[in-house]
């Protein structure tokens, strides 16, 4: 490739791409679109929290659909917040502290704290939609129906854009992980 076809390259590269920097020096990432008509519609998530004086990571990657990146931001911004608030109540629970020496007993609820969330958010983002329109059937036309998605834009795409989901919960101190992965 010539310099000129190189400098285009790496235009498109810096014009497409999504930089993120998370909170501490160690987590970076990169996530660029390689078309430059198309918008980029991944989230990443690289979070530092603090849960009853251990350190842990929420590390999570989302890949927005090809109809639109609103399930992967509403998911990114959701998401971590109602994992953290529940692991922190669960450990505050079993005595304030999650290590080695009592993971064989709490190991798979964490693994269910996690996998509720994700549902509670899966269904929270179709539900909303039922709750504004529960007998869609009842929109009498077209334009009925184009007036209702105008009206109500952001729910209606969240409920349809969908996302691919990959996270993991890192306990640094205690050199822990759990992970999980979900397609749209």
């Amino acid at each position: 490739m010539n310099e000129l076809g190189d400098a285009h390259v790496r235009q498109t590269i810096y014009k497409n791409c999504f930089q993120s920097k998370g909170p501490f020096e160690t987590v970076h990432s990169v996530s660029f679109q390689p078309r430059e008509w198309k918008d980029n519609q991944d989230r990443v998530v690289t979070e530092k929290w603090d849960v009853c004086g251990q350190e842990w990571l929420f590390l999570a990657v989302l890949d927005g659909s090809h109809s639109g990146p609103q399930t992967a931001t509403c998911t990114s911004r959701a998401l971590p917040t109602y994992i953290r608030k529940k692991l922190r109540a669960y450990v505050e629970g079993v005595g304030g502290r999650l290590d080695r020496t009592n993971l064989n007993q709490h190991e798979a609820e964490v693994n269910k704290l996690i996998r509720k969330e994700i549902l509670k958010l899966d269904h929270f983002l179709g539900s909303e939609l039922k709750r504004i329109c529960p007998h869609p059937e009842e929109l009498k036309s077209e334009d009925e129906a184009r007036r209702f998605i105008d009206a109500h834009r952001g729910i209606v795409e969240r409920a349809f854009s969908g996302t691919t989901l990959a996270l993991v919960l890192v306990n640094i101190e205690q050199r822990l992980s759990w992970a999980a992965c979900v397609g749209d």
